[in-house]
């Protein structure tokens, strides 16, 4: 993992569970301000601050690794037609 990998990170969810008020958070890793496909790392943190554990599934070398510097698919057309989560849902 290089420092330009994390250069582009945006939080794509966040929300705390009410029962054991845990929160989890989701970064999105971009390149040139488009996602990253799978490009996902999710934090979570115990109610008392302590970290819970980190799931990274970014990827290292970006730079090296893309292919086209836009998009390669309209997202909208196939997303339009999908329920929206419910607020403090988790992502599925």
């Amino acid at each position: 993992m290089t420092a330009s990998d994390l250069g582009d990170v945006a939080v794509s969810d966040q929300y705390t569970d009410a029962l054991k008020g845990a929160t989890h958070i989701y970064l999105q890793q971009r390149y040139t301000g488009s996602g990253v496909y799978n490009g996902i790392t999710d934090v979570n943190i115990a109610k008392d601050g302590g970290v819970i554990n980190v799931g990274n599934r970014f990827v290292s070398n970006l730079a090296q690794a893309v292919n086209s510097a836009s998009p390669g698919r309209d997202s909208l057309p196939c997303c339009a037609a999908m329920p929206l989560p419910e607020p403090n849902e988790p992502p599925p």
